[in-house]
């Protein structure tokens, strides 16, 4: 399966349940009405990337909870949900920071976020930008809290002092390993986009919605396979292989 992450989810994946929006009509846009002008957008990316996707999937755009994926007819086991070349994903080895990251011996979480926040900071200018445009600005997950909140939401559970714990570990990683390269970046950086905050920002996106895609791009950011991740109540149960020929992910609904 599918690894998402890099880490099991929290809580166990619920039961798959019958597709339904959680926006009322009045407050979304089906990609079979008025679609937003960012779903339009990321359609057309989609396009110029190469990635096809299902005519039975339907894009809701909540204003409230962002842009989802449903289904507009049932798909059964062995359906073919989406075809994405690797070119497509946003990975180290993708990105327009690899020489960068790499020149840093980063790897794995925190060579992508470098990744992310890179591409972020590159605004419209960045191949990604169509897919960029969709993502929150971090994940509502405990490591992006204030010890603060830490402290008084998950006081008493096992919970508490492994995230602190990660908190202080990663803002270790951030110290000593991010920060010394944006101002020594052969490129012209923007620190504000490499703040402790955007770090903790891209670590909540890639722990939500990253997957591991094989052995020579590890973990990445997957346009349109991650939207089957959130808005959903449950993980969707996604299967890929790689097409060796074309260098696609092949997406299965099982």
């Amino acid at each position: 399966m599918l690894k998402i992450g890099g880490a099991a989810p929290l809580n166990p994946p619920l039961p798959p349940q019958p597709y339904r929006h959680s926006c009322s009509r009045r407050n979304y846009f089906s990609s079979n009405l008025m679609a937003s002008r960012r779903l339009r957008a990321f359609k057309r990316w989609m396009k110029s990337q190469g990635i096809q996707c299902s005519d039975t999937l339907d894009f809701i755009d909540c204003p409230q909870q962002g842009i989802s994926v449903g289904a507009l007819s049932d798909l059964h086991e062995g359906d073919v949900v989406a075809k994405i070349p690797k070119t497509a994903c946003l990975t180290i080895k993708t990105s327009g920071a690899r020489e960068m990251i790499e020149s840093a011996g980063l790897d794995g979480h925190l060579g992508l976020s470098v990744a992310l926040m890179y591409e972020k900071s590159l605004a419209q200018d960045s191949p990604w930008a169509g897919y960029l445009q969709l993502l929150p600005p971090q994940e509502c997950l405990p490591l992006v809290w204030t010890l603060g909140e830490v402290d008084s939401l998950l006081s008493g559970t096992e919970l508490h002092k492994a995230i602190k714990e990660d908190k202080t570990l990663m803002y270790e990683d951030w110290k000593e390993n991010i920060l010394p390269l944006v101002y020594s970046a052969p490129q012209s950086l923007n620190p504000s986009s490499f703040s402790v905050k955007e770090y903790f920002a891209a670590r909540s996106l890639i722990a939500s919605r990253s997957f591991q895609i094989d052995e020579y791009h590890g973990f990445g950011m997957v346009p349109l396979a991650d939207l089957f991740l959130t808005h959903t109540g449950h993980l969707a149960m996604l299967l890929y292989f790689i097409d060796m020929d074309l260098q696609r992910l092949i997406i299965l609904l099982i």
